[in-house]
């Protein structure tokens, strides 16, 4: 199934993205699609950086939407999201939120699957602090117009954000970094 999907016939992918979500929906298979290396084709498709230079560029709507749902139900388990995020997931989220504008059916299910990766994995968060001001201006759009679980999603990934930063200043290190930069301010001023 993933050499259909790395292949240039748009309805075949669309019908290997169907049957993929499928499988993926039921436990005993989620552990095989990520041991036989379908996050890393999956994500591929979906990077659109990646995807022309693969020969992806027919993708359908249907694919990016069927391949999406695949990660969500490969996420159900938690042992598959640090795959899910080492492959690149959260750079592709993000393009497709670049790309696909407000709102749409795609829009919401790349805010879904983030926020849930920002939530389980460290390295999530850290991949999408790097980002900060296009993910916050992301978020806060969809706190403006969004639909009412778009709306739910973005105000999740901004609380996680939040107490990721809370957490950091609240280290002994940065209080001391801190500290000595409040004094040099103070000192500064006098």
């Amino acid at each position: 199934m993933l050499e259909i999907i790395q292949c240039q016939k748009e309805s075949l992918i669309d019908l290997a993205a169907a049957a993929l979500l499928v499988l993926s929906s039921c436990s005993a298979n989620k552990l095989a699609i990520a041991a036989f290396g379908a996050i890393l084709n999956l994500v591929g498709s979906l990077n659109s950086q990646l995807a022309e230079e693969r020969g992806f560029q027919n993708l359908s709507m249907q694919a990016k939407l069927d391949i999406i749902s695949t990660f969500h139900n490969l996420s159900t388990y938690p042992q598959i999201i640090p795959s899910i995020v080492s492959s690149g997931m959260v750079k592709a989220m993000l393009q497709l939120m670049y790309e696909f504008g407000k709102q749409s059916e795609m829009i919401e299910k790349a805010r879904a699957l983030l926020e849930k990766m920002v939530s389980s994995s460290e390295i999530a968060l850290k991949e999408v602090a790097e980002t900060a001001s296009l993910v916050i201006h992301f978020l806060v759009e969809a706190i403006k117009e969004g639909t009412p679980l778009c709306k739910e999603h973005a105000v999740a990934m901004l609380l996680v954000m939040c107490r990721s930063c809370r957490d950091r200043c609240k280290s002994k290190d940065w209080q001391k970094n801190f500290g000595v930069a409040e004094r040099q301010r103070e000192e500064g001023e006098e």
